[in-house]
């Protein structure tokens, strides 16, 4: 394998990681407390993302225990993942 195949497969690996962020970001900015809320279709035009990529990374999400399916459209986000303000609010 030579130096140009293996920066290649890096950058692959950066790109996945980095379109997940984008499926979590979204949950980050459409929710209320720890509930985000959104389709997989807006997910999809908002993130750029196509509907099969963003149900796989939701679905990446839920088995790392980032979020949780809670009914259509609607998210559990993992406190410990919350923005610190907020994980900070949720204790007073």
């Amino acid at each position: 394998m030579t130096a140009e195949d293996k920066l290649k497969i890096l950058w692959n690996l950066v790109l996945r990681l980095d379109e997940r962020n984008l499926v979590l970001q979204y949950l980050l900015y459409h929710r209320i407390g720890n509930v985000a809320l959104g389709s997989y279709k807006s997910i999809s035009q908002e993130t750029g993302l196509s509907i099969s990529k963003v149900c796989s990374y939701l679905r990446i999400l839920e088995e790392k225990d980032f979020i949780k399916r809670r009914g259509n459209g609607a998210f559990l986000i993992n406190e410990d993942i919350l923005p610190f303000e907020d994980a900070y609010e949720n204790e007073a």
